[in-house]
């Protein structure tokens, strides 16, 4: 048996993109692996070729690392680091609302996070909580939370705790008409103080409307809020039927001095109540007959359901003028007809037109003589107004003549030129349609200057003879020319195939001839926009120099252009082997002229395909279904000429088997087994993720997976693949784990002098870390040899530090632990001296140092920041990220060469200072909340009622501040608050907030007598703008008032005299200014009806007090209302409505709204 073979691959280097923190210490080495193939674990051959980390700063850095393995192969890879700022933690806490009862947990919903940390929420405290959920009332939860850094976050929110009332329905009595579209949730709405708007959880419980039949009906509602609380309301529902009167009045126009009676001609009728014309009101008249103008004139009139119609009509009263005649002066030509009254016509204000009453009282004209004459006209109007006019008219002799034009050249000629004879004084040029300007002419030649007028062949052209006065005395037609021009184009022309040069032609081109190497051939005639000149026996090289000549019809050329004489095409075309079902394309390669493919299966063509470049694919999976189809490849060109063709090996699919041995995690190195049939590749699958497949011989397999294999919980398949990479089998791979052993020796570590803590391992230790003082850094892979080198300047500090290595194997597992011996040689000296350092202003820490000192560190609390090289005796280290509070402890070391700590000062630290100023606010005017600041002042927020708002940047010693959504009433508490760059408070001043200007104003209200009166009104004075009525506690709708007079139309609000009324006056802003008492009555009187006759046409009877209407009915059945008459009795039509004594008759006294107010039984007798 022979093994598989193994490519020789280049080394991998592991190593991932890094984030630090300013102050980090960084060994770039660290978590940094390589392996390869055949050599197995490279990383002690890493070598660091760049490395630009500067962990005092932030900023993006890059550290470059190669490795070479033993066959030479050299592999780099650069990683990114980043060096970030040291951020304060967030906390995300909402204001909450609540009712009383509720349950309070502080800490639900509050979350915390930070740049660095990530998920801070188990680390936030609760430090005031006031919160009682027994009472209603505001109140307050403190949080605070601090992250690994130091860096403490608080935030404090508002818990509202309300009432539990129930809700409230909205629902107010209708009066509809019948047919009317009743939909009952319409204008009902719901709301709850603590589930705000209820409408659309708003359930109808009872309706039984009925808007086909006039009556009262009720329904019902019923709304629950989320706490159970339940309300319902039961409105009342009016149904009647009730259509508007309708005035039949026109618009009149009258003369200065007519009579005019407004009522004259104007009537009006209802459904209901019929004729209701003498109910008609004049409600406005200006109507002035002895003055000129437009007036107007309004009516109004009401039936007896109240509904009332109103109409204006326009009067308009005209002057009584002079009439007008309109007649222009005229000239004639001798001999013309001449007719006086022709084209003269007369008109008049009130008469309109007059034409037919003109009269000639004076014509002097004759025709026949050349002459100036006068003709006199009269009319006379209705009124007796009479006007008179003259015109004079011209008799002139005739005028002749004739042009001609000689022919235009367009792009030759610049002028139109001709001559002219008899009375010709001037000659234009007409150009499309468009007259150009006239030029004058002496003598019987002219020349009209044209190269900028007439521009286009198909131009229309005529030259127009003019008399003196520019009457026309003859034209000519320009005939205008242009020279002739053309194109050609010609089609490639491929000896042994064409037999003619084919093309096309435009323009003036009749002729096309053959030059052939400079001989030019015969000529062809040609017609329409085509044409092929047969050259099969004139073309006989692809190295002949051919031209297509245009010519017009007289043998001028036009144009030439040259023909691409191209040899026969040819090419060849090849085909890869197609396995049937595997493969879906036939593929290949072609040369040449080769532009499309096609398959031929079993003798039948399939369509061709279009190809480009070199190589094609032709989908087959369809077409090739066995493996004994005699397939070609047939290569074409553009023409679909046969160029070449290629039988296709058809193949049956391949197949095989795998199968694997168990994998010995820790000691071996391969994946072993066995394959048969097809297989020629073997390929891993690791944890899901494919590996590169190895190409096998023989029946066994070998496959180096040392770096692969890491846990014995990893999912590993042995899949095997046909030469084309199809998969035919996969077995799992059985991982065994290996118990391992070993143990650590670490030599002493010297403070000062080294930089490494070294040792040996022994069995299977892997990799070594070291822990100090408790905490334990990131493990580094052991060297081949079983020796270790863990760079621990920067962890181990102090010669009293605790300092464990310890070993693990390949899989991580603890194998043994051993403590180093700290130890430390003789002193050196030196001694730093720093800068005071500006909280909010510094961002570096700056001083001097003398001595042995090389290198500096910064301390604070437990946390020791990165150590930095120094030089020059003078040192800067950036803290911004590290000084955070004037009571930081923060301490600077400077250490030599070797690493000791030889000199620690404390750094001073003080903050920055300045002073803010805030403007006065005044609610309703100011936007902004204004002022000024001083010293290290560089953002600027508010608090509002103890809810600190977001700072913003400011500039420039002067702020403005958002805040109109902010302050809302005087009674708000306002601070402006300065901070520093670093978010540290500096001074608060407290914002003076001045209350909205007090509004002003009265209502007086007229008397409302129900059942009467429709509209509330009367008078407002002072700020308002608009009113709302309020009937029964409830508001009504909000209209404008506009000059001083309030009408509220009030009939379907207000219904009783028990109601209680009252009116608000808004001002513009929305805040109440007044609120006035309506006073109420209500119609009272009484209908008394004579004896009915039933065989007479009208019952009689007498009313008082506020009956307007009366209605009867007849055994059940209600009549039409009608009105009653102005001196206390009625009178209404019954003949043939009672047909017996036996029947019941009631009339029934009305009030202007059509309520009943009283009614009587009739007595019927015969």
């Amino acid at each position: 048996m022979s093994n598989g073979s193994i490519t020789n691959d280049k080394p991998v280097i592991n190593a991932a993109d890094k984030t630090l923190k300013v102050g980090d210490t960084f060994d770039p080495k660290a978590d940094v692996t390589a392996s390869d193939t055949e050599d197995g674990d490279l990383t002690s051959a890493i070598e660091v070729t760049a490395n630009n980390v500067d962990t005092s700063k932030p900023g993006t850095y890059e550290v470059t690392y190669k490795v070479t393995d033993s066959d030479g192969n050299e592999t780099t890879k650069t990683i990114t680091v980043t060096v970030g700022t040291n951020n304060k933690p967030v906390i995300e806490a909402a204001d909450k609302t609540l009712k009383v009862g509720d349950t309070f947990d502080p800490k639900a919903g509050v979350t915390a996070s930070d740049t660095e940390d990530g998920d801070l929420t188990s680390a936030i405290e609760v430090t005031a909580n006031n919160v009682d959920t027994t009472k209603a009332g505001t109140y307050q939860v403190s949080y605070k939370v601090t992250d690994s850094d130091g860096n403490e976050a608080t935030k404090t929110i508002t818990v509202t705790v309300g009432t539990n009332n129930k809700p409230v329905i909205e629902a107010a009595d209708k009066t509809i008409k019948v047919g009317d579209t009743f939909d009952p949730k319409a204008d009902v709405t719901a709301s709850d103080a603590e589930d705000g708007d209820l409408t659309s959880a708003i359930e109808v419980t009872a309706n039984n409307v009925d808007t086909t039949k006039a009556g009262t009906y009720q329904v019902s509602y019923k709304v629950t809020d989320s706490d159970g609380n339940e309300a319902t309301k039961t409105i009342t529902v009016t149904v009647s039927t009730n259509d508007k009167p309708v005035i039949n009045a026109a618009d009149k126009t009258l003369k200065v001095g007519d009579t005019f009676d407004p009522k004259a001609g104007v009537t009006a009728s209802d459904a209901e109540d019929g004729d209701l014309t003498s109910a008609i009101e004049v409600t406005a008249n200006n109507v002035d007959t002895t003055k000129a103008g437009t007036y107007q004139v309004s009516y109004k009139v009401t039936d007896s359901d109240g509904n009332e119609a109103t109409k204006t009509i326009t009067v308009t009263v005209r002057t009584n003028d002079k009439p007008v005649i309109n007649a222009a002066d005229k000239t004639l030509k001798v001999g013309d007809t001449f007719d006086p009254k022709a084209g003269v016509t007369a008109s008049d204000t009130e008469d309109g037109d007059l034409t037919s009453a003109i009269e000639v009282t004076a014509n002097t004209v004759d025709p026949t003589t050349a002459g100036t004459y006068k003709v006199t006209y009269k009319v006379t109007d209705s009124d007796g107004n009479e006007t008179t006019k003259t015109i004079t008219v011209i008799v002139e002799k005739e005028t002749t003549g004739t042009i001609t034009a000689n022919d235009f050249t367009i792009g030759t000629d610049s002028y139109v030129k001709g001559t002219y004879t008899g009375d010709v004084a001037k000659v234009q040029l007409v150009v499309n349609g468009e007259a150009k300007q006239a030029i004058t002419v002496t003598g019987n030649a002219y020349q009209y200057y044209a190269k900028d007028k007439i521009l286009n062949a198909t131009d229309e052209v005529y030259v127009v003879a003019l008399d003196a006065n520019g009457k026309e005395l003859d034209r000519a037609q320009v005939n205008v020319k242009k020279p002739t021009a053309g194109t050609i184009t010609a089609n490639d022309f491929t000896i042994g195939t064409d037999g003619y040069v084919k093309g096309t032609y435009t323009g003036d081109v009749a002729k096309v001839q053959l030059v052939v190497n400079g001989e030019a051939k015969q000529a062809i005639t040609v017609t329409g926009n085509a044409y092929q000149y047969y050259a099969k026996d004139k073309i006989l090289n692809a190295t002949d120099e051919v031209y297509v000549v245009a010519l017009d019809a007289n043998g001028k050329e036009l144009d030439r252009t040259q023909v691409n004489v191209k040899k026969p095409t040819a090419g060849t075309i090849t085909a890869s082997d197609f396995t049937v079902g595997t493969d879906s394309y036939v593929k290949g390669t072609y040369t040449g002229d080769v532009a499309k493919v096609q398959l031929v299966v079993n003798g039948e063509a399939k369509q061709a395909i279009t190809v480009t470049g070199n190589a094609y694919q032709y989908y087959a999976k369809d077409k090739i279904l066995n493996a004994t189809d005699e397939v070609y490849a047939v290569a074409l060109d553009a023409n679909g000429k046969e160029l070449d063709r290629v039988q296709v090996n058809v193949k049956t699919p391949t197949a095989g088997t795998i199968t694997t041995n168990d994998y010995v995690l820790g000691t071996d190195s391969y994946v072993t087994g066995d394959y048969t049939g097809d297989v020629a590749k073997v390929q891993l699958v690791v944890n899901d993720e494919v590996r590169q497949a190895i190409t096998v011989t023989g029946n066994t397999y070998r496959y180096y997976a040392k770096n692969l294999i890491t846990s014995v919980t990893d999912v590993v398949y042995a899949v095997a693949l046909d030469a084309n990479g199809k998969e035919l089998d996969r077995k799992l791979v059985n991982i065994v784990q290996k118990i391992t052993t070993g143990t650590v020796v670490p030599n002493d570590f010297q403070k000062g002098t080294d930089n490494y803590v070294t040792g040996t391992t022994t069995g299977d230790v892997a990799k070594i870390s070291i822990t100090v003082n408790g905490t334990e850094f990131s493990k580094i892979p052991v060297q081949a040899d079983g020796t270790f080198s863990y760079y621990a300047n920067n962890r181990i500090l102090q010669v009293t530090d605790k300092v464990l290595v310890k070993g693990y194997d390949a899989q991580g597992n603890l194998l043994d632990s051993k403590e180093v011996k700290v130890t430390t040689k003789a002193d050196t000296t030196g001694e730093i001296k720093l800068d005071s350092f500006k909280l909010g202003t510094d961002s570096y820490i700056t001083g001097s140092y003398t001595g042995d000192i090389a290198k500096i560190r910064v301390t604070k609390a437990d946390q020791t920041y990165s150590t930095i090289p120094v030089s020059g005796g003078t040192l800067k280290y950036y803290a911004k990220n590290i000084v955070a509070s004037a009571t930081d402890i923060v301490m600077v070391e400077g250490l030599n060469s070797a690493g000791k700590v030889v000199s620690t000062k404390q750094l001073n630290i003080y903050t920055a200072d300045g002073t803010i100023t805030a403007n006065s606010f005044q609610i309703g005017t100011d936007t902004y909340v204004t002022g000024t600041y001083t010293g290290d002042v560089t953002r600027v927020g508010l608090e509002v009622n103890g809810k600190v708002q977001s700072a913003i940047p400011v500039t420039n010693n002067a702020y403005q501040y958002y805040a109109k959504n902010l302050i809302t009433s005087a009674d708000d508490v306002v601070y402006a608050i300065g901070y520093d760059s670093l978010g540290n408070e500096l001074n608060r001043v407290p914002v003076s907030i001045a209350g909205l200007a007090p509004v002003t104003g009265t209502i007086t209200l007229d008397a409302f007598k129900v059942g009467n009166d429709t509209y509330v009104t009367g008078a407002y004075t002072g700020d308002i703008t608009k009113v709302a009525l309020v009937v029964n506690g409830k508001e009504q709708a909000t209209i404008p008032a506009t000059g001083n007079a309030i009408k509220y139309y009030a009939a379907d609000l207000i219904t009783s005299k028990d109601d209680v009324v009252t009116m608000i006056g808004y001002a513009a802003d929305g805040r109440q200014v007044t609120e006035a008492t309506l006073s109420l009555s209500e119609v009272t009187g009484t209908i008394a009806a004579d004896s009915y006759k039933i065989t007479d046409g009208y019952l009689t009877g007498t009313y008082t007090g506020d009956v307007s209407r009366v209605s009867v009915e007849i055994n059940g059945t209600e009549l039409k209302t009608i009105p009653v008459s102005a001196d206390n009795t009625y009178r209404y039509y019954l003949k043939g409505q009672v047909t017996s004594t036996t029947d019941t008759v009631k009339v029934y006294g009305k009030d202007a709204l059509g309520n009943v107010l009283s009614e009587a039984t009739v007595t019927l007798t015969e």
